[in-house]
């Protein structure tokens, strides 16, 4: 930290002067990330570039289903990209639509389908992995959703965190969509501040501040984590059912968070190429996340 601190007094007042600075601000860098914990991703290369097969893309989020990383653009509804881990292609998907909302957020994968929620038309669509054709879902709700701030599909059932109503709602699966509303938080909660949410079992929520509430069965439940530095204004919590850890997005510190459930934290990983930190997917069974940097995709192996 002293040595940090030193550095913001030397001055640059020649091109010299401030080579040395810069070069002296990484090396001292690298030993405060070493002595946090935090494993510097150096020299990264992206394992694809989104925008090399769009060129106007803007990608803002990354999901993984089977052996294919898929995104979206977020400008064109029927820009849906895919990126195949096995052959390394990226291609544009054929879509074909009756309609097409254009695209506010995934939602999930159910069976052969991506799920993803409409703001628009205030509607869920499906997109058929088998015939690439997308479908707008029947969907049961009562409450007026003024605030869904994130969605998940969790054994075969849809999840809603409205901010507004302080309130997740859960949907069970019909043939052609979801019905059934219900409310899965026994009391209302202050759900004002979150960024994301995830579910295993528990629903893991994320607030911008870097907390983390964990509810069970509709109940807040104690958790608490420590780290080091603290989560600036993370974006995205990661985890399900058959994971072991819970994965933290933090764009402003360059940074991805492994925590495991109990709150200890395994590891964080930074790199100078997390610049513009989108989204991220994860395959625990390999041990690799896959991270959304802007229009490109780097693998980090953990």
């Amino acid at each position: 930290k002293l040595a940090r601190e030193l550095l913001v007094s030397l001055t640059e007042d020649t091109e010299e002067r401030k080579i040395i600075k810069q070069e002296l601000t990484r090396e001292v860098n690298k030993d405060w990330l070493k002595a946090l914990g935090i494993k510097n991703l150096e020299n990264l290369s992206a394992i694809a570039d989104f925008s090399a097969t769009v060129k106007e893309i803007n990608a803002r989020e990354l999901f993984k289903k089977d052996d294919n990383l898929y995104t979206y653009n977020a400008n064109d509804f029927l820009s849906l990209l895919k990126y195949n881990l096995k052959n390394g292609k990226t291609e544009k998907m054929p879509i074909t639509a009756d309609s097409a909302p254009k695209i506010a957020q995934f939602v999930g994968s159910l069976e052969q389908k991506l799920i993803f929620y409409s703001q628009e038309g205030k509607n869920l669509a499906a997109l058929n992995l088998e015939d690439n054709k997308i479908s707008i879902l029947d969907w049961g709700k009562t409450e007026a959703l003024a605030s869904p701030a994130d969605f998940a599909i969790y054994q075969d059932k849809l999840y809603i965190l409205d901010t507004s109503a302080k309130q997740i709602f859960k949907y069970q699966k019909t043939i052609s969509g979801f019905a059934s509303e219900s409310k899965w938080l026994v009391a209302a909660s202050d759900l004002s501040n979150v960024a994301s949410f995830a579910i295993d079992g528990n629903i893991w929520v994320l607030n911008k501040n870097g907390e983390i509430l964990k509810f069970f069965k509709g109940k807040t439940e104690s958790f608490s984590y420590a780290i080091e530095p603290k989560l600036e204004a993370p974006i995205r919590i990661y985890t399900q059912a058959d994971a072991l850890y819970l994965y933290i997005l933090d764009p402003v510190t360059r940074r991805i968070a492994v925590l495991n459930k109990t709150g200890a934290l395994i590891a964080q990983f930074t790199s100078d190429s997390f610049g513009d930190l989108r989204d991220l997917a994860v395959d625990e069974i390999a041990k690799k996340i896959y991270v959304l940097n802007g229009e490109k995709v780097y693998e980090v192996g953990f």
